[in-house]
C-alpha cells in the first residue's frame, strides 16, 4: 500500500482478522512434551510480514524473532527485535513482551490501513521511538469519515498504551473487529489482490 492510499474498511477487517487468528494459533500452541502453552509472541507484526495471495488468504511471515515466553528473558540487553514503527511502548522499553504487544502492532497495522498514514513512523528513529512513547494516538475516524464508531473502539483498545488494557487474546480483537464491521469475502480479497497487483502478477 503506497502512503496515503487506505484500505477499503471490509477488506482491511478480513485481511487483519486472518492475522488475528495466526497469532492466536501461536500465542496458544501448546508445548508436546508438557501440554502447557508456550507463549509464543511473534514480535514483528507488520506490513511487510503480512502475505495477501490471489486466493484472498493472509499469511503472517517471518517467525524468525519470535520466542516462546520461557525463552524471552535470553534476548540480549538493548537488543531490538522488530521493525521499530510496529512496536509496542513495552517492547522498545526493554520490559515483558506479551501476546498483547503483538495485540498492539496488529492494531498499527489496521490503524494505517484505514487512515492511509504512518501512525508512528518518523523521519528517525528517535522521532518514531518518541512517537511511540507519548502515549497519543488520533483516533482513525477523524482521517477517514467511513469508519464507525464500534470499529473505531476496537482499534483504540488495541492501541492501548497499557497491555492489561488491550484485548486479552488476539481472538476478542477479531470478534470485536468482526462485529463492527462485516469483512470482505476471501472471493473478494483475491479479486482485489488481482487487480491490485496485475502488472506483477
Amino acid at each position: 500500500m503506497e502512503k496515503g492510499q487506505r484500505f477499503d474498511a471490509q477488506l482491511a477487517l478480513h485481511i487483519v482478522c486472518e492475522v488475528l487468528d495466526a497469532l492466536d494459533y501461536a500465542h496458544r500452541l501448546t508445548a508436546a512434551s508438557t501440554g502447557k502453552e508456550m507463549c509464543i509472541v511473534h514480535r514483528d507484526v507488520s506490513p511487510q510480514n503480512v502475505l495477501v495471495g490471489e486466493d484472498g488468504v493472509a499469511r503472517v511471515l517471518d517467525f524468525g524473532v519470535a520466542k516462546a515466553a520461557s525463552r524471552l528473558h535470553q534476548t540480549r540487553e538493548g537488543q531490538l527485535k522488530g521493525k521499530l514503527g510496529y512496536m509496542a511502548p513495552e517492547q522498545i522499553s526493554e520490559q515483558e513482551v506479551t501476546k498483547q504487544s503483538d495485540i498492539y502492532a496488529a492494531g498499527i497495522v489496521l490503524w494505517e490501513a484505514l487512515s492511509g498514514r504512518f501512525l508512528f513512523r518518523g523521519k528517525t528513529d528517535g522521532e518514531t521511538f518518541s512517537r511511540i512513547v507519548r502515549r497519543g494516538v488520533e483516533p482513525p475516524g477523524r482521517l477517514n469519515p467511513a469508519v464507525s464508531a464500534e470499529l473505531e473502539a476496537a482499534v483504540m483498545r488495541a492501541l492501548a498504551f497499557q497491555p492489561d488494557e488491550r484485548f486479552a487474546s488476539a481472538r476478542d480483537m477479531a470478534v470485536a473487529l468482526d462485529s463492527a464491521v462485516r469483512g470482505a469475502s476471501v472471493i473478494e480479497v483475491g479479486e482485489w489482490v488481482q487487480h491490485t497487483a496485475e502488472a506483477t502478477l
